[in-house]
C-alpha cells in the first residue's frame, strides 16, 4: 500500500508571462483517495493536464508507476482513467452506446466490459434513452463509466462535481468510495468544494497560486480540525485533576504552556467552568476552538476563499 502510483518533482508551467506552477512537489500513494484543493486557477487543472499527457511542464518532471521518461510515462497512462473539462458523451447515443465506441477506440477486448461498467455506475436500466435526455447526475455517471473502461488502476477527476444537485453530489461521492474499496483504485480529485471533499478524501494536497501549501493525511487533518474546550487557567494541574474526578473524562491534552485542551464537553463549556471555578482554579480564558477544512484551507492560504 506504500507504492508511489504518482509523484510530481519541482514540476513548474509557465505560460508566456503566468506561471500556472512553481516548483509543485507531490506524492500519490496506492489506495489512497487524494483530494486536491485549491479555488478555481489555482493550478490544479494544469497539474492534472501535466499527469495526463495533455500538457508538458516548463521545469521538472513527473513520475508515473515509478517510470519516468516520455515514452515510459507514455505507456503507464495506458493504466489510468480520467475525466477532465467536459466529458466526451455523444448526446444521441445510449449509454451503452457510448462505452461501446469507447471500448472499440481504445482498443479495450470483449463487449462484457461494458455491461460491467454499467452495472458499476448504475446505468444498467438507462436501455434506449439517450444521453442527451439523461440527468446531469446520469451524464456524470456515464462519463465515470468511461474513465473506469478497462479497470484502470489510477482514476483521475478534474471537479467531477461540478453543477450536481446535492443528491447527484452524494451519488458521486458514494459511486467513488465504493469504486476505491472495492476495485482498489487510486483516486485524484481535484475541486474547490471543500466540505465536499471533506466527506471523501483521505489525503489532501492543498494547492494556492501555482504553490503547494501542504499535504496532508484525513487522520491529521482531523487532529487539527478536531474542536475542544482551550482552557487557560493559573493552575493546570488542579485543573486537570478537578477535569478527571469531576467531569469524569480523560480526553484532554496539556500543552507545553499549560494551555489544556479538552475534547469532551464542547457543546457545555459552562459545565467545565463552573466546575473549575467551584475547585478553586482560575480561569484565564476558556472557549471552543477546532476548524472546519474550508477555515483550515482559508487559515492556510492566509485569506479568504474565493472559489
Amino acid at each position: 500500500m506504500n507504492e508511489i502510483i504518482f509523484r510530481a518533482n519541482d514540476v513548474s508551467k509557465k505560460y508566456k508571462n503566468n506561471i500556472a506552477l512553481e516548483d509543485v512537489n507531490i506524492e500519490i500513494k496506492r489506495g489512497q483517495i487524494y483530494g486536491f484543493i485549491g479555488h478555481n486557477g489555482a493550478g490544479k487543472t494544469t497539474l492534472i493536464r501535466i499527469l495526463t499527457g495533455l500538457a508538458r511542464p516548463t521545469g521538472g518532471e513527473i513520475e508515473l508507476f515509478g517510470k519516468k521518461g516520455e515514452r515510459e510515462l507514455a505507456r503507464e497512462r495506458q493504466r489510468i482513467g480520467c475525466i477532465i473539462e467536459a466529458p466526451a458523451i455523444c448526446p444521441d447515443m445510449t449509454a451503452w452506446q457510448n462505452l461501446e465506441v469507447q471500448r472499440i477506440q481504445r482498443g479495450i477486448p470483449g463487449r462484457k466490459s461494458v455491461d460491467e461498467v454499467l452495472a458499476l455506475v448504475g446505468l444498467t436500466d438507462t436501455g434506449r434513452k439517450k444521453a442527451k435526455d439523461f440527468s446531469l447526475g446520469m451524464r456524470q455517471r456515464l462519463a465515470l463509466g468511461i474513465a473506469l473502461l478497462g479497470e484502470p488502476e489510477f482514476l483521475i477527476l478534474d471537479e467531477p462535481t461540478n453543477g450536481l444537485d446535492p443528491m447527484g453530489i452524494v451519488e458521486i461521492r458514494e459511486l467513488l468510495k465504493r469504486i476505491n474499496i472495492e476495485k482498489e483504485i487510486t483516486i485524484l480529485v481535484s475541486s474547490h468544494l471543500l466540505s465536499e471533499l471533506h466527506l471523501l478524501a483521505t489525503h489532501y494536497g492543498i494547492i494556492h497560486k501555482g504553490k503547494m501549501v501542504q499535504q496532508i493525511s484525513a487522520k491529521e487533518l482531523e487532529d487539527k480540525c478536531r474542536r475542544y474546550v482551550r482552557i487557560e487557567s493559573d493552575n493546570s494541574e488542579l485543573a486537570v485533576t478537578i477535569i478527571e474526578n469531576e467531569l469524569k473524562t480523560k480526553s484532554y491534552e496539556v500543552s507545553p504552556d499549560n494551555v489544556i485542551r479538552l475534547f469532551e464537553y464542547t457543546e457545555s463549556p459552562i459545565t467545565v467552568s463552573n466546575a473549575l471555578f467551584k475547585g478553586g482554579v482560575g480561569i484565564k480564558s476558556i472557549y471552543i476552538q477546532g476548524d472546519n477544512l474550508e477555515s483550515y484551507y482559508t487559515s492556510l492560504i492566509g485569506g479568504a476563499v474565493h472559489a
